[in-house]
């Protein structure tokens, strides 16, 4: 299978490629994590309205502020990525047979390959916790295996989420993690379903005529954005996360499209728009419909992704020849570009801390990007995979370690280091997620000695680190150094 690149490049006719997107990503050759048989039972469908009746606003496009080039030289700063966070991101083989879900550490260390490349395993989305990974499978040996996957953070407890005839792909989480969008193609037809987290209450969103795609959850939690194909237009389309009070957000003669367009707030929303021949970033206000292009350049400008705090918009522009990452403000002031780099680029992705970004690149211009990382202000721009594979859609955790607030001062241990149970009356529990509420893998009784991998992370009042030790099944898990208080785990010297 040919793998279409520089996704979401043009998003006119193109938007085909889009709703084919999970076929377009990748894998690699490392040690590989065996496929579960998932055992859920097949999910019933429900129909919900079919719509007739659409609201539609008239979109108009106010005076805008004139972005301004503002980068003149680089700064030297080094890449610095936010400490204890990471990175999934998937990875064709090299001959495009398959693809693979990777995880790594911010800085490219700590690199496992978390799925097999059997089939094509891509598009990786964390939940809201950070303590699952959901991706979409496609081209399995056995069409049943096809479907919405997913798995914790280390690969384990893999479980099929969709079971259907159907192409599902493109899943987005609900903001408590309780359910997931996504877009799923029976006969040629897609449409926006939703379904609970554990694979049951399947529903069909967008009843209706048109091809439907990218949906994306509001982060109040209130509604979904995805992109229709209304006769022979594309228009970017709300609606209520039951389905209805359906509404036409742009209603104009041109081509639009929204990926990831949610300002952090839910108040605004950022899609690409070729209302003058070519693609701006369009900002809209959903409180009193006010819009900004945000681009307002000849050259074409696509994938916009808000900063966290919502103050800026990263976005990829080709208004010098090639594509490159650019900033801005979200009352279009002080354009920056942040990269100056040979080859394509694709799918941005923020840290939590919006101090860095990464980012899919190809600098030999060879078809095979790797995973790139930048500090927001433009420096330190540093290779993160290094790979021979393609690797694609990279996705950064939402959480991040909190040695501040639980850890700091307080903690002996650091990566790389050994570590041994202290006496006690009980064992440690040995989780899959630093979390109370997941599932027990293991127990380390006094005296056990592990080696300290990675962290620490604070969740629950407590301080985990994932440790390896070979009673572990999988050979590594969580378990808690303390409660910032007491010690479980002491530093080991043999």
């Amino acid at each position: 299978m040919n793998k279409p690149l520089g996704i979401f490049r043009r998003w006119g006719g193109a938007l085909a490629t889009c709703i084919l997107l999970a076929e377009t990503l990748f894998a690699c050759n490392f040690d590989v994590i065996p496929t579960q048989t998932p055992t859920l039972p097949l999910p019933s469908i429900t129909p919900t309205l079919t719509f007739t009746v659409i609201t539609r606003n008239t979109l108009t496009l106010t005076p805008t502020i004139t972005p301004v080039f503002t980068l003149t030289s680089y700064p030297t700063n080094p890449y610095t990525p936010l400490s204890g966070s990471r990175i999934t991101y998937c990875a064709f083989t090299e001959t495009g047979s398959g693809a693979a879900i990777h995880l790594m550490s911010s800085d490219g260390n700590g690199n496992i390959q978390l799925t097999d490349a059997s089939a094509y395993n891509t598009v990786p989305t964390w939940s809201p916790d950070g303590t699952k990974i959901l991706f979409a499978m496609s081209g399995a040996a056995q069409e049943s295996l096809n479907g919405l996957y997913m798995m914790n953070v280390d690969g384990s407890g893999l479980t099929q989420i969709t079971r259907s005839t159907a192409q599902n792909l493109l899943p987005d989480w609900s903001p408590d993690g309780q359910k997931i969008v996504f877009q799923s193609i029976l006969k040629g037809k897609a449409e926006i379903h939703v379904i609970n987290s554990d694979g049951s209450g399947e529903t069909n969103l967008s009843y209706d005529e048109w091809p439907d795609t990218l949906p994306f959850w509001s982060p109040d939690g209130r509604n979904i954005i995805f992109t229709s194909q209304l006769g022979n237009n594309y228009e970017v389309m709300l609606m209520n996360v039951d389905g209805s009070d359906l509404t036409d957000l742009t209603n104009d003669p041109d081509e639009d499209s929204a990926y990831y367009p949610w300002s952090p707030d839910s108040k605004k929303i950022v899609f690409t728009s070729d209302h003058k021949g070519d693609r701006d970033i369009i900002m809209l206000d959903l409180l009193d419909y006010i819009t900004i292009n945000l681009s307002n350049n000849p050259g074409s400008d696509w994938l916009p992704r808000w900063s966290p705090d919502g103050k800026q918009v990263a976005f990829l522009s080709d208004r010098d020849d090639r594509p490159e990452i650019y900033l801005v403000n979200a009352d279009g002031s002080h354009l920056t570009r942040l990269t100056n780099m040979p080859g394509d680029k694709t799918t941005i992705s923020w840290s939590p801390d919006g101090k860095e970004i990464i980012f899919a690149g190809d600098p030999e211009e060879k078809g095979l990007h790797d995973i790139f990382g930048i500090n927001a202000d433009g420096s330190g721009l540093t290779n993160l995979t290094h790979s021979s594979m393609d690797d694609m859609n990279p996705a950064w955790s939402p959480v991040e370690s909190q040695p501040d607030e639980c850890a700091a001062g307080w903690t002996r241990l650091d990566v790389g280091s050994s570590a041994i149970v202290m006496p006690g009356d009980r064992p440690n529990r040995v989780r899959s997620a630093p979390e109370v509420a997941d599932n027990v893998i293991s127990l380390l009784y006094p005296g056990a000695v592990v080696k300290v991998l990675e962290g620490p992370l604070c969740q629950d009042n407590l301080v985990f680190w994932k440790v390896g030790n070979s009673d572990i099944p999988g050979g590594s898990g969580w378990t808690a150094e303390g409660d910032g208080i007491d010690f479980w785990l002491e530093p080991y010297n043999p």
